[in-house]
């Protein structure tokens, strides 16, 4: 009979603790083994009223080679003024942009886009028209403070390790698919949410109605996130 280290472990504890019980008792009487009653079988799950998916896509954001799944996040004992603390430029010459930057709104894409604008708006008035300026990264951010750059008369030229723009925004078109599909890793919180819809109508981009539930929990029909 061979003994598993989990065996191993359960007996040694056991028998400790009968050691000590005996230590304490004048003339252990012999007792029955207790029986212990079979486990119950666990219940079967009934299926709820989620339809069946016609098509599906997944991303993996933490094995993505330029996120990792990395997001910004306060520790115990920090401030928000740690953010803009990282938004502070550098010798007049870095500026730095990000949803990490964003003391309102941060991890969001309102929170990004708002990062991108501030950082426009600081080199705009460090620079002067016509100067080459290189933002690196094509998300929210980056994004967002080319096309403010560019508005200004400065010669903007963006630098993006991925194959595509939109950093962890994603979205992609399919033909098994309506609309394209979001496969980001980025939220539209809070009052966020409400700014960023708006800007959308502004260009034009048109929101979808769902006649049915978008989401799905243990419990039923549950609101999309």
């Amino acid at each position: 009979m061979g003994i598993s280290r989990r065996t191993l472990l359960v007996g040694a504890g056991a028998g400790a603790v009968a050691v000590l019980l005996a230590a304490c008792t004048p003339e252990p009487q012999p007792t029955k083994t207790p029986t212990t009653a079979p486990p119950s079988p666990t219940p079967t799950v009934t299926p709820g009223a989620a339809p069946q998916p016609t098509a599906w896509m997944r991303s993996t954001w933490s094995t993505d080679a330029y996120s990792r799944g990395a997001m910004s996040y306060l520790p115990a004992g920090a401030t928000p003024q740690l953010r803009k603390d990282l938004a502070v430029p550098i010798s007049a010459r870095v500026f730095l942009a990000g949803e990490a930057t964003d003391p309102d709104h941060p991890g969001t894409v309102p929170g990004a886009i708002d990062s991108g604008q501030r950082a426009a708006a600081q080199l705009i008035a460090a620079s002067a028209s016509g100067e080459r300026i290189a933002v690196v990264g094509a998300g929210a951010a980056g994004a967002a403070a080319a096309r403010a750059l560019a508005d200004a008369g400065r010669t903007v030229t963006v630098l993006e390790a991925r194959e595509r723009t939109g950093g962890r925004i994603r979205s992609v078109a399919d033909k098994a698919w309506p609309i394209p599909v979001q496969l980001g890793a980025w939220l539209s919180a809070g009052d966020g949410a409400g700014t960023l819809g708006g800007e959308l109508a502004a260009q034009g981009v048109h929101r979808v109605t769902f006649d049915r539930p978008a989401g799905w929990s243990k419990d039923g029909a549950a609101p999309a996130v």
